[in-house]
């Protein structure tokens, strides 16, 4: 492979692989979504017509407006990322536990405020996984891996009204700030079957982020039963990546700044009866930084089993979503052309008390992005194919726990 399409190679496996995996959830997602509250997990995140606990300032701050007291939440997790490359046979895993979420919603009490709620949040996720990349196109033979690091908090407030007794609306809104910092390798091979190395070279890159978000919902009791749920966020900002090779002959790549992310999502919520809910979200989010377009389904369910005075109750939930990822252009990367998916399945229970709930969840899944084709307009326009024929299995386990006061 020539030099000059190598350093492109590396490029296009920094851009693609590593941005996307670090600041690809944009404003809310983590890949799609960021799992927030072990309850709206384990109900495969169907939660934007739900919303009634103390996340809700995360799934639709119109919902902290059915609160009747104070809530505090705080949400911790174990994230576990299984890497494979079936084409390199290359085998990456991740292992990594934190608290990652914290909330409170305050309903108001004098008589002429008593419509709205207040609430606010605290969100930090660390962005650490593996990105293993192959480009095998007539005499070009290479195996990338990048290696990324970082975290991204979120800084959130929000305020929900009720407009009348079946329409409630909210508005949220704060700032989040985050680095990304990694190392992409790139071997190239002087064969098809990948087993004579003729060279290495590795490339670093770093990343930073810091703007504002405002997003707004709406929560709408169609029926006693019935309740329609709408939720929408946008950043505001550019996010920068500068790209650095340690090999002085390739030269680097300057700056990019490339615009923030949106998402929103509607979703329906149905009380068969005193035990039984069902859900179902549609979501979309796009993320100009990640080059992901992402479209999910989620559907959820929770059965209540009412124990005695000390347990209250017993919640058991289970879950299921579907992610369909479209790639976009981003920074020096165009015409792009590469899709994915990713299938999970969620459970879990909770424990209720009188003064406090204690939630698990347990998520499990696999994530796969095809092929991608894509032109790089920096150094010069190159047009290049990957076989991105990597499959994650991901494993999470959260826990949670709520508190009246």
């Amino acid at each position: 492979m020539r030099r000059a399409a190598a350093v492109k190679l590396i490029a296009g496996i920094i851009v693609l692989g590593s941005v996307r995996a670090g600041f690809g959830f944009g404003l809310w997602a983590s890949g799609s979504y960021h799992p927030v509250g072990a309850r709206a997990t384990a109900m495969g995140g169907a939660f934007t017509a739900i919303a009634d606990d103390a996340t809700a300032v995360y799934w639709n701050p119109a919902g902290i407006t059915q609160l009747r007291r104070p809530e505090i939440s705080l949400v911790g997790q174990y994230f576990g990322l299984a890497a494979k490359s079936n084409l390199t046979r290359q085998n990456r895993r991740l292992d990594d536990t934190n608290v990652n979420f914290a909330s409170f919603a305050y309903p108001l009490r004098s008589e002429e405020l008593k419509n709205i709620t207040l609430g606010g949040h605290y969100m930090r996720s660390g962005l650490r996984g593996f990105y293993l990349i192959t480009e095998h196109t007539g005499s070009a033979h290479a195996i990338g891996e990048v290696k990324h690091d970082g975290y991204i908090e979120i800084f959130g407030a929000s305020m929900g009204i009720d407009i009348t007794k079946n329409l409630a609306t909210g508005l949220t809104g704060g700032y989040q700030q985050g680095i990304t910092k990694g190392q992409g390798t790139l071997a190239e091979y002087s064969d098809a079957t990948f087993t004579n190395i003729s060279s290495t070279t590795k490339t670093n890159y770093k990343g930073d982020i810091s703007d504002l978000w405002l997003g707004f919902g709406f929560l709408w009791k169609l029926t006693p039963e019935l309740k329609l749920g709408l939720n929408f966020n946008r950043a505001f900002g550019d996010y920068g990546l500068e790209v650095v090779s340690d090999n002085p002959n390739w030269g680097n790549l300057p700056m990019g700044k490339t615009k923030a992310s949106s998402a929103g999502s509607i979703g329906l919520s149905w009380r068969a009866n005193d035990k039984l809910t069902l859900a179902f979200d549609f979501s979309k989010m796009g993320s100009r930084w990640a080059g992901l377009d992402t479209t999910a389904y989620r559907t959820g369910a929770e059965y209540i089993i009412p124990v005695g005075k000390t347990v209250k109750a017993i919640p058991l939930r289970a879950g299921y979503f579907y992610d369909d990822y479209r790639m976009v252009n981003q920074w020096i990367v165009t015409d792009t052309d590469g899709k994915g998916t990713g299938n999970f399945g969620t459970f879990g229970f909770g424990l209720v008390f009188a003064d406090f709930q204690i939630e698990t969840a347990f998520e499990y899944g696999k994530r796969k992005l095809g092929d991608l084709a894509y032109t790089l307009s920096y150094p010069a326009n190159f047009r290049s194919a990957i076989n991105r024929d990597q499959e994650d299995t991901i494993k999470r386990l959260l826990w949670s726990i709520i508190y009246y006061f």
